[in-house]
């Protein structure tokens, strides 16, 4: 038996990296020409400190982009997630605030809006990173959260190892 179960889930989407990498590259080509080859871009062109803020604005998007990543820890306290660098504290939820449980498959977009940090509709808060599985974590406070996980078959081996809920079926 293991002591805890961890999983670490980034945004590796090949679409969404090409994207903010296109993105990057057409704000490089417009620093490059213009700040350092003194060419203006397009015929109404943007003001250099504009054209240098809207290349760091990228890059740093680009590198948040490259270093988001979820991080989850199911064990015998309860469970744990942080969602780098937007939360970078750890959260947790002891067995003890725990009313309900039940890992299921979603439509993200239908579901939830997408991925990231996102309110849900009738209720509740999700943090996701990619894919289609979450655990669904009813609080006893009446609080709602849905955590993003890969694994759907070893994250209800977790819980059930370490919960002492009475667990609801996967993929209703």
């Amino acid at each position: 038996m293991v002591s805890e179960y961890q999983e670490h889930q980034y945004f590796r989407q090949l679409w969404l990296i090409a994207l903010f990498a296109l993105l990057l590259l057409a704000n490089l080509y417009a620093l490059v020409k213009q700040v350092f080859m003194d060419i203006p871009v397009g015929s109404n062109p943007a003001p250099d400190g504009a054209v240098l803020f809207s290349f760091f604005l990228f890059l740093l998007l680009f590198v948040l982009l490259l270093s988001a990543h979820l991080d989850l820890k199911i064990d015998k306290e309860g469970i744990s997630f942080r969602y780098f660098p937007l939360l970078l504290c750890w959260r947790h939820y002891r067995w003890e605030d725990i009313e309900e449980l039940e890992v299921k498959k979603i439509k993200p977009l239908r579901d939830m809006g997408g991925w990231g940090i996102r309110l849900v509709a009738g209720g509740g808060v999700a943090y996701t990173v990619r894919g289609n599985k979450v655990i669904r974590i009813l609080l006893k406070n009446g609080k709602i959260r849905y955590l993003g996980i890969s694994d759907d078959e070893t994250v209800q081996q977790a819980l059930q190892q370490f919960s002492p809920l009475k667990k609801r079926n996967p993929h209703t």
